[in-house]
């Protein structure tokens, strides 16, 4: 609820704005006017053109000075369906049911008694209003700003802020899948929360770090891979068998051997039976030979 502080005869229904350039291209027409507080007309809702000479467009010849249907809204500037060839010599207005509401007066009100409405999930090409709530993934948004929605919610994501942060389960972590604030994937043996609305930025980047980047670790596994390969990619919580030994991933890794690197861990000590030692062959931590009736462990890599 808003109290009035400056006596004022509110906008009307109609928005009425001089064109300050107007070009025709590739069929779509392009119509610039002074910055307003927000969005003037809905995208889908109807305008009409008046006062602009030449009157018509050339090849082929349309009208100008008519009603057309808005396909894209800005705070400075709209478009609208209209083909051939213009140079305007005069600019003149466009005319259409206005969206800007208290807003556009918003220095004669004062906040009344501050409240919310819940629009239920976010869409696109709507008008929100300061205090609107709309849920994007798993998270409560409260809209901080007037406007009218973009294609993406990221376009006007300065216009919200989060009211009741939620999680969401998405499974295994994909590079080209825009995640939400608050959706949940794997990623090796390891399960991630978004911290913001993102796409191919890779959980494991900042490593354990919390409260850091776009992605924080909720929850450490294990994934078992078997046995390690030198071409394999490994992540965070992937677990390798080396001989006897199991070893976990830390950070995302290849090509490092577990015995000698910190990208992993040893988690389980144990043996691998090579019967008796020879000098040709290779052993590895763990390993376990016979030589001259005694049992001998490797105890290096």
């Amino acid at each position: 609820m808003y109290q009035c502080i400056d006596g004022h005869t509110s906008a009307s229904v109609s928005v009425t704005l001089t064109a300050l350039s107007f070009t025709v291209s590739a069929g779509i027409a392009t119509l610039t006017y002074a910055a307003q507080s927000l969005a003037p007309y809905a995208i889908g809702s109807t305008v009409t053109l008046a006062g602009f000479d030449p009157t018509t467009t050339a090849s082929p010849v349309n009208i100008v000075n008519t009603t057309f249907t808005v396909v894209t809204c800005t705070s400075t500037q709209i478009t609208f369906e209209l083909t051939g060839v213009y140079a305007s010599l005069v600019f003149g207005t466009v005319t259409g049911t206005s969206q800007l509401g208290l807003e556009d007066d918003s220095l004669k009100w004062t906040t009344y008694l501050s409240g919310i409405e819940y629009k239920h999930d976010w869409e696109i090409t709507v008008r929100y209003k300061i205090n609107d709530i709309v849920k994007y993934g798993p998270t409560l948004w409260r809209c901080i700003s007037s406007h009218t929605s973009g294609i993406l919610f990221t376009s006007n994501s300065a216009a919200w802020e989060v009211w009741l942060p939620g999680l969401t389960y998405d499974r295994g972590w994909n590079a080209n899948t825009p995640y939400k604030k608050g959706d949940i994937v794997l990623y090796g043996g390891y399960a991630w929360t978004a911290l913001t609305n993102t796409t191919g930025s890779i959980p494991s980047i900042n490593n354990l770090l919390q409260d850091t980047g776009n992605w924080e670790l909720l929850k450490q596994g294990y994934v078992h891979q078997g046995e390690w390969l030198p071409s394999a990619q490994y992540y965070p919580g992937d677990v390798v068998r080396v001989r006897g030994y199991l070893y976990i991933a830390l950070v995302d890794t290849s090509l490092n051997h577990p015995n000698d690197s910190a990208d992993w861990q040893l988690i389980v000590p144990g043996s691998n039976w090579k019967a008796e030692w020879d000098e040709t062959s290779d052993y590895f931590l763990g390993d376990i030979v016979v030589y001259a009736r005694f049992l001998y462990s490797d105890k290096y890599s």
